[in-house]
């Protein structure tokens, strides 16, 4: 390989051609071509939910440098799991699962990366205390509840 020769690899995507792949990919959840495969309301709400937090991270993203970073990592299997959800591809209730799954998992990869952009410089309120129930001071049959 000569001087000036790049590596073949992965064609490169930015946060646009994500972005207008998650935009296509949503559009036909919307115009529900997918109830001709007989798939649910549920199955089809729940694949716009997944493409629809996509399109989010992507729009808060162009924000900031850092958010640009992050998205700039990230873009490629954003813009292939969209690029995924078309007809041709979603036939069986097996496939559209598996796209829900493989979005919901990239979600939960990218959600640490996610920062707020609040314009404010102050700190994030720590997270809520869980509760603990001792016992149970209604009048029900609850196990808990102390027999007198």
């Amino acid at each position: 390989m000569g001087a000036g020769e790049s590596i073949p690899g992965p064609r490169r995507s930015d946060i646009y051609s994500a972005r207008g792949a998650v935009e296509v990919a949503l559009k036909r959840v919307d115009l529900n071509s997918l109830n001709g495969f007989g798939f649910s309301k549920d199955k089809r709400m729940e694949l716009a939910m997944e493409l629809t937090w996509m399109k989010t991270f992507l729009i808060t993203s162009e924000k900031t440098g850092h958010g640009r970073k992050v998205a700039d990592v990230w873009c490629p299997a954003i813009e292939l799991l969209a690029g995924n959800c078309d007809d041709s591809f979603l036939k069986t209730t097996q496939r559209l699962d598996a796209a829900c799954k493989k979005l919901a998992s990239l979600r939960q990869k990218i959600q640490p990366f996610v920062v707020p952009t609040c314009p404010c410089d102050h700190p994030l309120p720590p997270p809520p205390k869980p509760v603990i129930v001792k016992s149970c001071h209604c009048h029900c049959d609850h196990p808990s509840r102390s027999k007198r």
